[in-house]
């Protein structure tokens, strides 16, 4: 299969699984809510998240050992590959005892902060969870890593998206017969555990890898560059539930948690059209073809914006009216929240402008020389989420993200225009200014079509008028300002159609 092929499925299938991602994200909650509350939800949310915190055990090294084997792979040296894995499956051996210690301090320490429910009840929900980690740093990171760096990422994303619709299907059966929320997590993590089997057993059949392969000097540099920015942005994505499980409510926390859904949904989406072109930007850069990469990126990064502003601005106008339907039968906490809701938008949008460019910079190794902005973005958005907190609640938090996301986008493309692709930073700040004008005309031109809704096929249909009116918006203000990105995107599409037609 050539590189282009690849890149199409690579595409295709990480779109497609980050679409049922979103969907059954929406399924499970909905049901834990109405089934057994918001203070379980939040509980459940908080818990997860601290979890997610102990990733930061596992240093980063998914994405340093992707750039490590980048150029082995284009050169088919085999060899180079296994001591790569071999150094990183060392390092998970060492991380899965960390992790097992984190988890037995988190199940003995967390109950006694957060009272809100029995001892044994939240320990015990606290290791149902935990579970799944053990498969994926056992064995999981590895394989799976391998397979994105060698342009093979379709493989983990069928194999995610059936343990995905599993999950959901085994959840819901279990909340509908009355299962306690133990055994409805635990089944989850269970079966979380057969996607990293089956990856082992994918990679052992198709690749001739030497695990115990000896080095002298250790093929995978920059550990501690790629620790350093996995921790600041664990700490930097995770703040938000952190502050407000400690200065807060789980009512807050479980508010929080379903406007995030919508959000992180978004963020899922726009990551599957990223990840589908990480892999190709690396090979790029590793053969050091810079012209088929500058011409590559400045297409992938007008189709990110585009795709990031229309999702987002009407993501800002469905996503109160989504919300009070979403929890209409949830009474125990007050779920409409319009300036926190599009703080949010606006943090993540921000946050997913970054994306194609933080690409190219992982893919080129570049840990160490921009390890200190991440650092700085955590710092930003700990201290201003501390100081809001107390006043604004989860609007306090929002700005905290918020201002740390915008300082991190902004370094990372003046870091990529100056020490990488040598690209000026005006087509950004171009790209920028019809992104804003892009937005301002979507808001003016449906604005009066937001209303509250009385169920999902009302919100739907407002929803779908919004969605036309700004896709029609979108297109235009793009083919004033971008014509010849467009004539490229609907060439791509008439031969795709002509090519189905013959």
């Amino acid at each position: 299969m050539n590189r282009k092929k690849r890149f199409v499925y690579n595409t295709s299938f990480s779109m497609i699984r980050q679409m049922v991602t979103v969907i059954c994200g929406f399924i499970l909650p909905r049901l834990f809510l109405t089934r057994f509350g918001s203070g379980v939800n939040g509980l459940v949310s908080s818990i997860t998240q601290f979890l997610i915190i102990a990733n930061v055990f596992d240093a980063g090294m998914g994405v340093v050992l992707q750039a490590c084997l980048f150029k082995p792979l284009a050169d088919g040296d085999m060899r180079a590959v296994s001591r790569v894995l071999t150094s990183g499956q060392r390092f998970y051996y060492r991380i899965l005892a960390v992790f097992l210690v984190f988890v037995g301090g988190l199940t003995v320490l967390y109950p006694l902060f957060v009272t809100d429910f029995g001892y044994v009840y939240t320990a015990t929900l606290i290791l149902a969870i935990a579970l799944s980690s053990v498969g994926q740093y056992g064995f999981g990171v590895t394989n799976s890593v391998l397979l994105e760096a060698d342009q093979k990422g379709y493989i983990n994303q069928i194999s995610s998206m059936i343990t995905i619709i599993l999950n959901t299907a085994v959840s819901a059966l279990l909340i509908q017969l009355g299962a306690s929320v133990q055994l409805v997590k635990l089944s989850t993590s269970i079966l979380y555990l057969l996607r990293p089997l089956y990856l082992l057993h994918y990679v052992r059949r198709h690749y001739q890898i030497n695990w115990h392969e000896p080095y002298d000097a250790d093929p995978v540099t920059q550990k501690w560059n790629g620790f350093a920015q996995h921790m600041a942005n664990i700490v930097n994505m995770n703040t938000d539930m952190v502050v407000l499980t400690l200065f807060s409510s789980l009512e807050q926390v479980s508010v929080y948690s379903v406007y995030f859904l919508v959000v992180h949904g978004i963020e899922l989406v726009v990551e599957s059209t990223v990840n589908g072109t990480r892999a190709l930007l690396g090979d790029m850069y590793a053969r050091r073809e810079i012209r088929l990469l500058n011409d590559a990126f400045d297409k992938i990064e007008w189709a990110i914006h585009m795709e990031v502003i229309l999702l987002y601005t009407i993501a800002a106008e469905v996503i109160v009216p989504f919300v009070m339907v979403y929890t209409r039968d949830v009474t125990d906490a007050e779920y409409r929240a319009p300036l926190f809701a599009l703080l949010l938008c606006l943090a993540y949008c921000a946050y997913c402008i970054r994306m194609p460019y933080f690409a190219v910079i992982k893919s080129a190794g570049h840990f160490r020389q921009t390890q200190t902005s991440s650092l700085i973005e955590a710092g930003i958005n700990i201290s201003v989420s501390l100081l809001m907190v107390w006043r604004l609640g989860i609007v306090g938090v929002a700005i905290g993200t918020l201002a740390a996301m915008v300082y991190r986008t902004l370094y990372l493309v003046w870091y990529l225009s100056r020490d990488i692709m040598m690209r000026p930073m005006g087509k950004f700040w171009k790209s920028i200014a019809i992104d804003a004008l892009t937005a301002v005309l979507m808001a003016a031109g449906t604005f009066r079509m937001i209303h509250d809704c009385t169920g999902y096929f009302q919100w739907f249909l407002m929803s779908l008028g919004i969605g036309l009116v700004s896709l029609i918006i979108c297109i235009l203000v793009n083919i004033v300002f971008n014509r010849a990105y467009v004539r490229y995107l609907a060439g791509i599409m008439r031969r795709r159609l002509g090519h189905r037609r013959t």
